[in-house]
């Protein structure tokens, strides 16, 4: 009977520690030296083509180790406007995906540059990021924003797209819906901790 009683005061306690995702590893990664990009913090926002009341934006810290791309307003699809609120974030070598209008995520271990992050310097872990999402290095050079940037190449439905990089950060990137492009570069100001950390509301899928 006491057993019972016991299983059954754990049981919402045991249940809440299965629903939630495991912690990240990125304070380990630069406590080891690793660094994905060679800046330690930064805002990036986009403007996205045919999405005028659409927002992306991009934060790092930790050198790139803990990130997060956050998408919100109205994106249009098909000619109609849909409200929007979705984050990806990674920390480590987790992932995090969340849609924060719907208030659940989903999660995943194993980011594959993470894992190369104790023998590998910055240059090889963004070619080995680029190489991932099936992008290689074009012998080419461009300004954007009057940064100098590598460009790399890949293809998409049979159409053939860049990826503009400056310091290993996605300043433009070519998509068969359009382009975003960088609008905002922000690498003084401190990260906010908000855009980073995982909301305490959100139902986990997995």
């Amino acid at each position: 009977m006491k057993v019972t009683l016991c299983l059954l005061l754990l049981s919402p306690i045991l249940l809440l520690a299965q629903t939630q995702p495991p912690a990240g590893n990125s304070v380990q990664l630069v406590s080891q030296g690793a660094r994905l990009y060679p800046i330690e913090k930064g805002f990036i926002r986009y403007e996205v083509e045919g999405q005028p009341t659409d927002t992306l934006v991009f934060v790092f810290d930790r050198f790139g180790w803990r990130q997060v791309w956050a998408e919100f307003g109205l994106k249009t699809y098909y000619s109609m406007k849909t409200p929007v609120n979705t984050r990806e974030i990674v920390d480590g070598l987790m992932t995090y995906t969340l849609n924060l209008k719907d208030k659940k995520g989903t999660y995943s271990s194993g980011h594959p540059v993470a894992k190369m992050a104790s023998y590998k310097g910055s240059d090889e872990l963004i070619a080995a990021y680029m190489a991932h999402i099936g992008a290689s290095r074009v012998d080419k050079e461009v300004s954007f924003l009057d940064r100098s940037c590598q460009v790399w190449a890949y293809t998409d439905k049979g159409s053939s797209f860049e990826i503009w990089t400056w310091q290993g950060l996605i300043l433009r990137k070519e998509t068969a819906k359009g382009c975003m492009n960088a609008i905002n570069i922000d690498l003084s100001s401190l990260v906010k901790e908000d855009w980073l950390i995982l909301p305490s509301d959100i139902a986990w899928q997995n």
